[in-house]
Parts: structure tokens; sequence; C-alpha cells
């Protein structure tokens, strides 16, 4: 199992082990405190701008926001990553990213960081889809009545 603590948790507060007597269970820790936000952010945002293919940094686009500590700058990081990822060239990725954000920072994340990510997703051919897909569903719903 593995455990992934944001930037407020500091490898010295935790323990890997769980004794309990009759079990005894052994986790792997990720330390998110022990990354560089900076050089990450900027590695990624040259990639995007590069139009580089992506990929294991899917996931460092994610838990990015993560990095940094206190709510505020985690915030601040989760618009600069959410506004990032909007620009990235391939879509599936676009939504995966903004998804992923959205759900990992959910305890954090302020309302008008998580209306941002809506607006995008909404603005991507998959949000499209839904929306055209309620709306017909709408329709088919009010002409039935």
């Amino acid at each position: 199992m593995i455990v992934i603590y944001t930037a407020d948790v500091e490898r010295s507060e935790t323990s890997d082990i769980l004794d309990s007597g009759c079990l005894k269970l052994e986790v792997q820790s990720v330390f998110l405190s022990e990354m560089n936000p900076e050089e990450i952010s900027k590695r990624l945002y040259q990639k995007v701008t590069d139009r580089i293919p992506l990929s294991e940094e899917l996931m460092e686009f994610i838990i990015l926001p993560l990095t940094y500590r206190g709510k505020y700058d985690k915030n601040k990081s989760i618009s600069r990553t959410a506004y990032m990822a909007y620009q990235m060239e391939d879509e599936e990725q676009r939504v995966f990213v903004l998804s992923g954000i959205a759900v990992f920072a959910d305890k954090v994340i302020e309302e008008e960081n998580m209306d941002m990510i809506r607006r995008y997703l909404g603005m991507t051919k998959v949000g499209q889809l839904f929306e055209d897909e309620k709306i017909r569903a709408v329709k088919e719903a009010t002409a039935k009545v």
C-alpha cells in the first residue's frame, strides 16, 4: 500500500508501520513536501508549450497543487495548474488532468477554482457531448409532457 502525504505533512510526523499485535501493516510513504513544485511546474509548462506528449507527467500535474503548503498556496497552484492543463493539446489528457485535480484537491479547493475547472471541462469536446446529451434528454422529457 502506498500512502501519499500532502506537503503539509513531514516524514518525521508519520510511521510506515501499524502494528496491532495480530496484524502488522507496512506502507510505502510518499511525501509531497520532498518534491520541488517550482521545478516540476516549470518542466510541465515547458512540455505543454512545446507540445511534447506527456506520460507519467499527467500524475505530476494532478498532484502538483498538493506539493504546496497551506490552503492559499495550494489554491494558487490549482488555478495555475488547471490553466496550464487547459492549454494541453491532447483533449483526453486535458480532461484526465482537470478531473484529477478536482478529485485530488477536493478537500482544499476553493469554489472559484472548482468553477473554473468545470468551465474548462465544459469547453472540451467531451464536455460538450455531455451538454448536448443533457439538452436532448430535457427536450425529450418535455416533449412527453
